[in-house]
């Protein structure tokens, strides 16, 4: 029984940990739509959005987004949105998202709303 719960706790922490993550990312994106953004340094940006060093944002972006926090700023304001930003895995657990999300922009050139995509 003691097993059982320390895995349901286990579970629950990490689920928590992706959330949290998640939101830092969101924040940090949103940081990069900001017009005063090109002001501030990406270690700036990452401390801002709860990240204990650049590594850490770096580490994070890679594994959310499947881009550097470079790649993640260019590809915010290049859309001016969001939408399609984080890595998602279909069903047979494939990494999907934001490669499927490219190539549905290609076919609605400019149609996303400028708001964010939320889960």
């Amino acid at each position: 029984m003691t097993a059982k719960i320390n895995s349901i706790e286990t579970t629950s922490q990490q689920k928590i940990e992706q959330n949290l993550d998640e939101h830092r990312i969101t924040h940090a994106a949103i940081l990069f739509l900001g017009s005063n953004s090109h002001l501030y340094s990406m270690e700036k940006i990452g401390e801002e959005s709860g990240f204990e060093s650049y590594d850490a944002f770096y580490n994070c972006s890679k594994q959310l987004t499947g881009m550097s926090p470079e790649e993640m700023r260019d590809y915010v304001r290049a859309r001016n949105s969001l939408n399609g930003m984080f890595v998602e895995e279909d069903a047979g657990g494939a990494k999907a998202g934001r490669v499927k999300a490219q190539r549905e922009e290609k076919v609605i050139e400019g149609s996303y709303p400028k708001t964010i995509n939320h889960k």
